[in-house]
C-alpha cells in the first residue's frame, strides 16, 4: 500500500546526509570537524582567543571547501570529456 502511495503522490527529497556530496572529502571532514571543536571552546569559555581561532579556523574551511568543490568539479569534467554520455548522471549528481 506504501507503495502505490509514493507512485500516486510521490516523495519528497530531505536534507542529505553530511558528506553525501559531490565534492566531499577527506580534508573536508577533518576541517569541519576541528572548526565545530573550536566552536563548542568558544561557546564555553567566550575568550577573544577562542573568538579569533574559530573566525580563523572559519575562514580556512571555506577555503578547503573551495577547493576540494573545484578539484572534484574538475575531475568530473575530464570524466565528461572522456564519456560524454555521463552527463545526465553527473547532472542528478549535482542536484
Amino acid at each position: 500500500m506504501l507503495k502505490e502511495c509514493d507512485e500516486v503522490c510521490g516523495k519528497k527529497k530531505g536534507r542529505r546526509a553530511q558528506g553525501d556530496t559531490w565534492w566531499w572529502n577527506e580534508d573536508v571532514k577533518e576541517a569541519i570537524a576541528r572548526k565545530k571543536d573550536l566552536h563548542e571552546e568558544m561557546c564555553k569559555s567566550g575568550t577573544e582567543a577562542n573568538k579569533a581561532r574559530y573566525k580563523s579556523m572559519k575562514n580556512r574551511v571555506k577555503k578547503v571547501v573551495a577547493k576540494a568543490m573545484k578539484e572534484a568539479a574538475e575531475r568530473e569534467l575530464r570524466e565528461l570529456s572522456e564519456h560524454p554520455n555521463k552527463v545526465f548522471k553527473l547532472v542528478k549528481s549535482m542536484k
